[in-house]
Formats: structure tokens, sequence, C-alpha cells
């Protein structure tokens, strides 16, 4: 049982000392340059280009439009984590998870179950955080949206709105942080069109695309007045989305808790069971009626939470 525990939270540290390690803020990043630098020193290069291989196998047999879909949903997660990147931790934990059943249960047949479970783990974490973080903003995106708009209707410099609008988000995240790397891709010199994409891209939200759309058909016009109604009419489409989505929030408010409480009582129930009961471990671990029920429990658990994160727990569009 101590073995058990102890693999567990290898693999959990594991998973999130990589997760974290992709996640870094850029501010961190900038002030560790030099130490990242002399750590590359040291760093076995032979390990560096397997790795750098792997991915680009990886990456190779994949659509360029579904590698694309989860490089962003990754982003709109909070991580940095290429493709590759990504197909390797799954892949490390559809080894990991097998292995750990088989130290704890000595039984083969049920490994192929919990080695899917392990690979789709990963998947389901991110898309859970991308749903959490999506609804932040969504409280905060509206207010960039004006904020950006009637700066620009008031100096005509929509690059120059959107890195003052930055400064009014400071301490609000996560908007903050996204709103800092859009500063320094126009300060870099980046078209403002292709740097709203990019913020589109990393948060998610639909209306920073229109945003973007808008803003190229508006620069062309000939009159204020024109650009400035033109303009204005994203910030009016959003706020009558909000109220629709305001109505659907309330209506599956009671079904999405319903959800969650249905799903987390199966593993406190056996949590419990585990710790007040001497037979239940060795049952659920050491027989074959026990480890069925154990790897169906895990299937369940895993396709609630897809279900979560795909229909209940997804951003209203």
């Amino acid at each position: 049982m101590y073995i058990l525990i102890a693999c567990i939270l290898f693999v959990l540290i594991m998973m999130g000392t990589f997760i974290m390690s992709s996640s870094k803020d850029e501010d961190e990043e900038d002030k560790d340059v030099l130490s990242m630098r002399k750590r590359q020193s040291f760093t076995n290069p032979r390990e560096f280009a397997i790795k750098k291989k792997l991915e680009g196998l990886l990456e190779q047999r994949v659509e360029v439009s579904k590698k694309f879909k989860i490089e962003s949903l990754i982003l709109q997660a909070g991580f940095k984590m290429t493709y590759g990147e990504y197909r390797i931790l799954t892949i490390l934990m559809a080894v990991a998870f097998p292995l750990v059943a088989y130290i704890a249960m000595r039984s083969i047949f049920i490994l192929p179950v919990v080695a899917i479970i392990g690979f789709a783990l990963p998947g389901q974490v991110i898309e859970f955080l991308r749903n959490k973080r999506m609804d932040d903003f969504e409280k905060q995106v509206g207010s960039f949206i004006k904020l950006a708009i009637e700066r620009y209707s008031s100096h005509g410099d929509f690059a120059k709105g959107l890195k003052d609008t930055t400064e009014d988000f400071k301490g609000q995240e996560p908007m903050y942080s996204e709103l800092k790397q859009m500063r320094v891709e126009l300060d870099l010199g980046k078209p403002v069109v292709e740097v709203l994409q990019s913020l589109h891209r990393r948060v998610g939200n639909k209306y920073l695309l229109l945003l973007a759309e808008f803003y190229d058909i508006a620069h062309n016009l000939g009159t204020e007045d024109a650009r400035n109604e033109l303009m204005g009419e994203v910030f009016s489409q959003y706020k009558e989305n909000q109220k629709h989505k305001s109505m659907l929030r309330k209506e599956i408010a009671g079904p999405k808790r319903d959800a969650y409480i249905m799903m987390a009582v199966i593993p406190i129930m056996m949590g419990y069971q585990f710790l007040v009961s001497d037979e239940y471990p060795e049952f659920m671990l050491h027989t074959t009626i026990g480890q069925i029920g154990l790897a169906g429990i895990g299937s369940v658990i895993v396709g609630s939470i897809w279900f979560i994160n795909k229909k209940i727990g997804a951003p209203l569009e």
C-alpha cells in the first residue's frame, strides 16, 4: 500500500513539474535567462536531441488543424507546451499508470484500461483548467473591448489604445498576463490585426477575433464616424450575447453542480472505505472482481470528467 501511494505521488509530482515548467511566467523567464543558459551548458546534448526528435516525429504524424487546435487549448489553459511535448506527457502517463497499477495489484489484464485512463488524463486536466480560465476571461474581456474602443475613438490610434488599456487590468488575472504579452508584440512592431488574432488564440473569446476583423475594415474607412460606429458594433454584439449567456448559465447551474457532486461521491466513498476497512484494500487491489471494479470505476470517472468538460462545464458560445 505504501509503495502504491509513493508511486502515485511520484507520478503526480512529475506531471505537475512538467506542466508548471511549461506555464512559467514571462517575467520570471526573463529574470532567469542567464541561469537557464548556464544550466543548458551542463545539459546532455544527446538527451535534448532525443527529446526534439521525438517531438518532431509525433508532430509529423498529426494533421496541422488538429495540432493547432490542441496547442490553442493548451495556451487557453495557461500553459506553454508544444503538441509534441503534450503528446510525450500523455505517453508517459499511459506508461506510468499501468506501472503503478501492476505494482499495486500484480495483475496484467486491467493494464490496458489503466493505460487508456493515464493517456486521457492530461487532456482532461487541461480541458478543465481551460474551462475555468475561460470563465475568468469572460468576466474581463468586455471591459477590455469597451476601453480599447473608447480610446481608439478619442485619438484614432488603436495600437496606443490597446497598450494604454493594458495598465487598467494590472492585478486582474488572467487577463493582465495576456495583455502584457499583447503589448510586447505591439512594441515589437507587429500589425495590430495579427496581435489581436494572437490574443484571441490565447484567450479564446470570439469577440476578440471580431474586434480584429472589424478594426481591419474600420482602418480602411474614410470617415471617423463610420469607423467609430463599426467598432462600437463589436461591444454592442458582446453585450447582447452576454444577456443570452446569463440566462443559460442560470439554467445549467443546477445540473452542473449536481454533476460535480455525483462525480466526487465515488472516489470520496472509496477513500473512506480504504481508511476505515482493513479488508477493503485487499479486496479491491488483490482480487479479480475488485480489480475489474476498480478499473471500471476509473473509466467512469474519466468519462464523467470528459462529459462535464465537453458538455456541461464547457464555455458558452
